[in-house]
């Protein structure tokens, strides 16, 4: 076997094996110096090769291309609890309807249609509360029934960000608080998932064209395989903290019995976005929620030497 061309596979596929290496960053914010979620961490990196093992650098070389996306949000659904207690079942049920019925009005002001709304029944639970009573000469603490509380969820499908925030300070409005959360959706995925996957291939060969190019003879192709993935805002939110407050302890015994009332501080929750690392990528910041369709072709080629280290294999045998 060549060892001139064993030398050239083993450079190449350490090329393929190199990543870049991160910059430091001159503006941290609040969040600086907190190690991000792993998951968070992990979704941006390129694929790696499986394996570098002699049977797969001299078996077969293979190409990526990743491409990215971001659309906007066709549809966003926001989940909202609306729940009411009462010493009745049909009295907190009433007062739910009221609630649901001058929302359901308001929605449609703004624009919902009518088949965008939808009521989700949640549950009708019993409250307790104990009362002091005289058994046997024995005060006693005794738990009674002192009321339902009922909780109905509410489906509302609204277009885009600035409906959602005017179904929002409706709900506000009526007294509807809170918030479960959203969800987001494209009525084009399908079509937006084929345009990553076309994207994914012009870049595997633009790949393949350059980093094929050490070889006097362009290896053929022997397979190809693609992934796609859809990533939703709601999962791109991230928190942390990240907290240097100045505390006082009263010494042992001096506290005069006195209660602690700590400061409110903001929830340190943002939207961070989806990055992919890929070949093709947005030309924007993740300012606002999108989604991000990433699609990632690989290109598979024969090796040169696959050939001759099959038969050196077998002949080991």
């Amino acid at each position: 076997m060549n060892c001139t061309r064993l030398i050239l596979f083993a450079l190449l596929a350490l090329a393929f094996l190199a990543t870049d290496i991160p910059a430091v960053a001159q503006f941290s914010g609040a969040r600086g110096g907190i190690y991000q979620n792993r998951e968070m961490e992990l979704a941006g990196q390129p694929v790696a090769l499986a394996s570098g093992s002699p049977e797969i650098i001299q078996g077969f070389i293979r190409v990526s291309g990743t491409a990215e996306m971001r659309v906007a949000a066709t549809s966003i659904r926001i989940i909202l609890a609306i729940t009411a207690e009462n010493e009745t079942s049909e009295a907190a049920r009433l007062e739910i309807d009221n609630k649901v019925a001058d929302l359901r009005k308001k929605a449609i002001e703004l624009g919902v249609e009518s088949k965008n709304y939808v009521e989700d029944f949640i549950a009708v639970l019993p409250r307790y509360k104990f009362e002091i009573e005289n058994r046997e000469g024995v005060k006693t603490s005794v738990e009674k029934r002192s009321g339902y509380v009922m909780q109905t969820n509410l489906h509302i499908s609204v277009k885009d960000d600035d409906q959602a925030l005017a179904v929002l300070k409706a709900a506000f409005a009526q007294g509807v608080n809170d918030v479960i959360g959203f969800e987001y959706g494209n009525d084009q995925i399908e079509k937006l998932k084929k345009q990553a996957r076309l994207q994914a291939v012009t870049a595997a060969k633009e790949n393949a064209d350059l980093l094929l190019a050490v070889f006097d003879k362009r290896p053929p192709i022997i397979n190809i395989a693609e992934s796609s993935r859809v990533v939703f805002p709601d999962s791109l939110y991230q928190s942390f903290t990240n907290s240097q407050d100045d505390q006082f302890h009263a010494p042992s015994g001096q506290s005069n019995g006195l209660a602690v009332l700590r400061t409110f501080r903001p929830k340190n929750t943002y939207y961070k976005g989806f990055f992919s690392n890929g070949d093709i990528l947005p030309k924007t910041q993740p300012m606002k929620s999108e989604i991000s369709i990433v699609s990632t072709v690989n290109l598979y080629f024969e090796s040169p030497v696959a050939k001759e280290y099959l038969q050196l294999k077998k002949s080991e045998k």
